[in-house]
């Protein structure tokens, strides 16, 4: 009777200790995706950043010349989407409250007071404009004080550790 008893008990040892190294194991499996994810956010977000605030008047053949404020309205638009293909709930292994952070520091969902798309209607009233895709920029043009305002905004969050922008590193 004592080897049954014996036998369960270390049975029972090996399943809670396997259990135990399993979970440690997927733990670390999980913050390794979230570190990937964040690499893959801050490279999304420098590149970005170097684009949109080096972007400056450019002719293209064919077109013309397009003002650095249009560009850089593009450019930005253009990480955004990037950006939201790595932040997607379904592949990103980064929890909510981090995502959520980038959202408000972009103000992703156009909550800000200062920021609310004003159109004028055919009858001449300004309204807001619920029509605002999610992230991007509300007009055709974006000056540059507003994309550093951003990308400040952006540094300052400590987890993803974005270096503050010089011309050299983007």
């Amino acid at each position: 009777m004592e080897d049954i008893a014996g036998n369960a008990v270390a049975g029972l040892i090996a399943a809670v200790t396997a259990t135990i190294l399993l979970g440690v194991a997927k733990w670390i499996y999980g913050k390794r995706l979230q570190g990937l994810d964040v690499k893959q956010i801050r490279e999304v977000l420098t590149e970005g950043r170097r684009k949109v605030l080096e972007s400056k008047e450019t002719s293209f053949p064919g077109i013309g010349t397009v003002s650095g404020d249009v560009l850089r309205c593009a450019q930005y638009n253009l990480m955004i989407e990037q950006l939201r293909l790595a932040l997607d709930h379904r592949t990103s292994k980064l929890p909510y409250v981090k995502r959520k952070a980038i959202f408000d520091a972009l103000n992703w969902y156009h909550t800000d007071g200062d920021s609310l798309y004003v159109i004028k209607t055919n009858d001449g009233k300004l309204v807001f404009s619920p029509d605002l895709p999610p992230g991007k920029w509300p007009t055709s043009d974006m000056k540059k004080n507003f994309a550093i305002d951003k990308f400040k905004r952006i540094e300052s969050i400590k987890w993803l550790k974005l270096k503050p922008y010089t011309p050299m590193n983007g």
